[in-house]
């Protein structure tokens, strides 16, 4: 079990404790797991109700704006190695995504009309800028639907169940904290929203209202 640090905050208070069997239940837990995320359904376990409008492949230069865009739930993936500009923009084409890259030498192939979009600088809140010039890009689609790391969707799990796995890493966190728990089956990593997963909302919700920062 992956225990995923970027969306871990430290929690330092030694006074707040881990849920237990006694102190609540699961059906309660469970309950406000499912109510903390908009749009979700329940049958057996909980899953995030979602459909994205861009499919994106992101250069390996700005790997930092593509976790945001997943952070805001869209689908953006980043090529394992390093691949040639042919290579990327096949790819891109092959797969239907528009490709996102700051090198404007790509735009030299017959495909790039339709496959991509060239953006300014490397720092994300530069790239979202750029990229909202080109795209209809919604910066609060479903917030943390998808895995960081490697961008499959992921699901809400019962925090009883997972938080023996969390505790190995962290003695404390305080469950309205916590909540919602996901985990990611492709990576088998768990995240939950600590404080960088909420600077992370504040920044998302910036952009929406078309401040870039």
């Amino acid at each position: 079990m992956r225990i995923v640090e970027p969306l871990i905050s430290d929690f330092n208070d030694a006074s707040a404790s881990l849920p237990t069997r006694s102190t609540i239940s699961r059906r309660a837990l469970m309950g406000a797991t499912v109510a903390a995320v908009a749009g979700t359904t329940l049958t057996g376990r909980a899953s995030f109700a979602m459909t994205t409008k861009h499919r994106l492949l992101v250069d390996n230069m700005l790997v930092r704006a593509a976790r945001m865009l997943r952070a805001a739930g869209h689908d953006a993936i980043v090529p394992a190695s390093q691949m040639s500009r042919a290579k990327l923009i096949q790819r891109a084409v092959r797969e239907d995504r528009i490709l996102v890259s700051g090198d404007d030498s790509l735009s030299r192939f017959d495909t790039a009309q339709t496959h991509l979009v060239l953006v300014d600088g490397t720092d994300p809140a530069d790239v979202a800028a750029s990229l909202s010039g080109h795209l209809s890009i919604d910066w609060l689609h479903a917030p943390f639907s998808r895995c960081l790391n490697c961008n499959h969707v992921v699901e809400i799990v019962d925090p009883l169940v997972w938080w023996p796995s969390i505790t190995e890493v962290r003695t404390s966190a305080p469950v309205e904290v916590a909540l919602p728990l996901t985990r990611c089956a492709n990576c088998d990593s768990l995240h939950w929203r600590g404080g960088h997963a909420q600077r992370m909302q504040a920044r998302l919700q910036s952009w929406s209202a078309g401040r870039f920062i």
